[in-house]
């Protein structure tokens, strides 16, 4: 089986390449299309024995600079990897792809760290499929793309894991990229993306809007992102002061994934801001309730640290359960032991 990784080279500094080499070196070709770097990048990957092909794509576009890199690869490849250079193959991927790819697949999904809490905490995980056969895909989408395949696909899980590199720092939101995805094909994947994009931008009717349109498209039905949209629009909704319309949206996320405890948590945070004791309890012990599974398509670190016990617990306290609410304080302190609004309930509740 042969093995490559591809990239495109464009504005990750030259401090990347380094551990980029070190990290897939045990790909049997390495190919980057070079976007004008100036930095040293592309002499720094020839010397590492990387095919760098100059390139161009004007104007810009996500899926047309990937296809550009993925001519790169040889036709006689069998399994391609897209990492770009600020991300980070951990160790015994190859062994771990080779296992998937073995029952016949085209496409593998993997573990993907988009970024970091602090160092060593991942915050947000996706499950990633940027692990593909060298024929028949192709990259779509002007940003928030994705990997195409005009036939049947077979996808198999892995134990692969790519992370992003926390110096990268968090990832750019170029919303003129996504407005002209959404206009050139306005499916779930684009109109999810723009409208997750609004919400990071700030800009809360567009967000509330467009999440709305995503949701509403029958082709959205069973897609895994539908219950964080519903999320974002609740969050979107309390920004702009219509928070009792916010309250529908969180329940509803919750409907529609029981088993994320991030929907659950949200509308405890929701209940506890608004006083509303048994609610907020009721909902901080159903996130609690949910046990570390099969890995998920999206997860937040919150969901796993102190939130859920922070917020039961004050939920408790209010609600006069005096030994629930210190046993949930005490497993609060046990996941952030430092946090000095914690250490003051303690002081509080605890003597």
């Amino acid at each position: 089986m042969r093995v490559a990784v591809y990239t495109v080279a464009r504005n990750a500094p030259a401090r990347f390449v380094a551990e980029w080499l070190a990290f897939s070196r045990d790909a049997n070709v390495r190919c980057v299309a070079d976007f004008g770097t100036a930095d040293g990048t592309a002499d720094m990957l020839r010397t590492a024995g990387v095919v760098v092909q100059p390139a161009a794509v004007v104007p810009w576009r996500w899926d047309a600079a990937r296809n550009a890199a993925l001519a790169v690869v040889p036709a006689d490849v069998d399994v391609c990897v897209s990492l770009d250079l600020d991300e980070r193959l951990q160790p015994g991927w190859r062994r771990q792809m080779e296992i998937a790819w073995a029952g016949g697949a085209t496409r593998i999904r993997h573990d993907h760290v988009l970024s970091w809490l602090s160092p060593g905490v991942p915050d947000e995980r996706v499950r990633g499929a940027r692990i593909h056969a060298r024929a028949g895909y192709r990259w779509r989408h002007p940003a928030g793309e994705e990997l195409a395949l005009a036939g049947p696909e077979r996808v198999a899980e892995s134990g692969v894991a790519v992370v992003r590199a926390p110096e990268s720092g968090p990832i750019a939101v170029d919303l003129p990229l996504l407005q002209l995805a959404a206009t050139e094909d306005r499916g779930p994947r684009t109109l999810f993306h723009l409208g997750r994009g609004y919400a990071t931008a700030k800009r809360w009717d567009d967000a509330v809007t467009t999440l709305g349109e995503y949701l509403a498209l029958p082709a959205s039905a069973g897609d895994p992102d539908r219950a964080f949209a519903a999320r974002l629009i609740g969050a979107a909704l309390q920004h702009l002061g219509r928070k009792d319309e916010a309250l529908p949206w969180l329940l509803r996320a919750c409907a529609d994934d029981p088993a994320a405890r991030e929907n659950w948590i949200d509308l405890a945070q929701y209940y506890h801001d608004a006083k509303d004791w048994p609610g907020g309890y009721h909902a901080a012990t159903r996130a609690l309730a949910v046990a570390p599974g099969a890995p998920r398509e999206r997860t937040f670190s919150y969901a796993w640290r102190e939130r859920a016990d922070d917020l039961a617990s004050v939920c408790a306290w209010y609600l006069g359960l005096k030994v629930e609410a210190g046993g949930h304080l005490r497993r609060a302190l046990e996941l952030a032991p430092t946090d000095p609004r914690l250490r003051e309930n303690a002081r509080f509740m605890l003597g």
